[in-house]
């Protein structure tokens, strides 16, 4: 065998716990971190309990309770990723914005295509060169 194998106590396989250690340590360092801004309690931990109260158990019929129990565990679940990563779009602004006229086109005036993106291209080039890029 050209592998090493470190023996463990009585034969028993490695512990799953301590394999999921690190993961744990970065679910309790995401929760501190959510919980310190208050911002982020309303929507991401109340608001799917509120709903599933009010629709779930006030409102539902048959089996929507359960159905609405797994959606708005999903909701809880996706919040705070969806909540940290606004958060940190509002906290990194952009180094460069390039702005180009509203009445360049209207809605659905795809035939000039070729035409927007040479608006597009000079105004990204004006933008640059007043940047100092």
């Amino acid at each position: 065998m050209n592998t090493l194998t470190r023996p463990t106590a009585a034969g028993a396989a490695p512990s799953v716990w301590r394999a999921l250690r690190p993961y744990r340590a970065e679910l309790l360092a995401e929760l501190r971190r959510a919980w310190r801004s208050p911002s982020f309690v309303l929507p991401s931990l109340l608001f799917p309990v509120l709903f599933y109260l009010l629709f779930g158990v006030l409102l539902g019929r048959g089996h929507a309770p359960v159905y609405l129990l797994a959606t708005y565990c999903v909701f809880g679940a996706m919040a705070p990723s969806l909540f940290g990563f606004g958060v940190q779009l509002a906290l990194d602004p952009p180094e460069l914005l390039i702005r180009i006229p509203r009445d360049a086109c209207q809605f659905y005036e795809f035939w000039r295509g070729e035409e927007l993106i040479e608006i597009g291209r000079n105004a990204a080039g004006k933008a640059l060169d007043a940047a100092g890029y």
